[in-house]
């Protein structure tokens, strides 16, 4: 059988069963349509919280994984973040960040929002210029319970509850068909800058151009608590890591590269970078 008698039996296998062709041809662009907006809004809230964070006057140092060419080995995983605080010489606190999306039911009104989940640990506070306006962070013990628990966006609280101080109330997050109640803990200006950053004017602007709600909530919650919500693993593109005091913070990032290229054996010059945000 040629070519030619090939693409003749297609055709007509097309034609005889073209609600079917039709069907497979829609889930192929709907499925690689999702995926192409998943990877842009992840793309946009990394970068939301990144500049975020520089821009609040950070003293962190970001450490990323090039998520273009990475495998699964090569991601940072929690035991990661622990020994990076533990063993990489001028390192004071590292914390991990994993980013995910849920729905979000405020449990007070019953109204719904996109929720913007950001998985750390109890250290991203020190990366930070300015603390919890409301309430508090959660802690170390916290963190290894994987508590229930978050600090919500001082902009996000108003749009959801109308008001500022949400301290002690709940919102249910929903995702990948799992619901948690989560308890806000505190209320902090950690997305009061999204209107400066690049890309679009703003996280809601972003998904409501996609198609999406125009409320959307931040919420900063153990990074152990976000993977049980949303069933993922812990694979880290980035981590902040804060040095110790008199240490350049260069070199820490330098060191903390190192130590990911020997822990994960792969020596590539650009797998993992750092970024000094001082």
């Amino acid at each position: 059988m040629n070519i030619t008698e090939s693409l003749k039996i297609a055709v007509k296998c097309i034609k005889s069963n073209w609600m079917r062709s039709l069907l497979t041809m829609l889930g192929i662009i709907i499925g690689i349509s999702s995926v192409i907006m998943i990877i842009g809004a992840g793309t946009g809230v990394r970068d939301y919280i990144v500049g975020l964070i520089e821009d609040m006057g950070s003293n962190a140092v970001l450490v990323s994984v090039d998520t273009t060419s990475a495998t699964d080995n090569d991601y940072i995983t929690l035991d990661d973040v622990e020994n990076i605080k533990n063993k990489v010489n001028g390192v004071e606190r590292c914390s991990p960040m994993l980013m995910g999306f849920g729905r979000a039911t405020i449990d007070k009104t019953a109204t719904e929002a996109t929720a913007m989940l950001i998985g750390v640990n109890s250290d991203v506070q020190f990366a930070l210029t300015n603390s919890c306006e409301y309430g508090r962070f959660f802690t170390d013990e916290e963190y290894s319970a994987n508590a229930p628990i978050a600090v919500i966006g001082t902009n996000s609280a108003q749009q959801a509850f109308g008001y500022e101080d949400v301290t002690n109330e709940y919102v249910t997050v929903s995702s990948s068909g799992k619901s948690m109640k989560i308890k806000i803990c505190g209320v902090a200006n950690v997305d009061a800058l999204a209107s400066t950053l690049g890309g679009s004017s703003s996280m809601s602007n972003m998904f409501s151009s996609a198609g999406g709600d125009k409320t959307i909530i931040a919420l900063f919650m153990p990074c152990t608590t976000l993977t049980q919500i949303t069933g993922a693993d812990a694979n880290l593109g980035s981590v902040f890591v804060i040095a110790k005091e008199g240490y350049d913070y260069d070199a820490v990032g330098n060191a903390t590269v190192n130590y990911l290229k020997s822990a994960h054996g792969n020596y590539s010059n650009n797998m993992y970078t750092a970024q000094n945000m001082a």
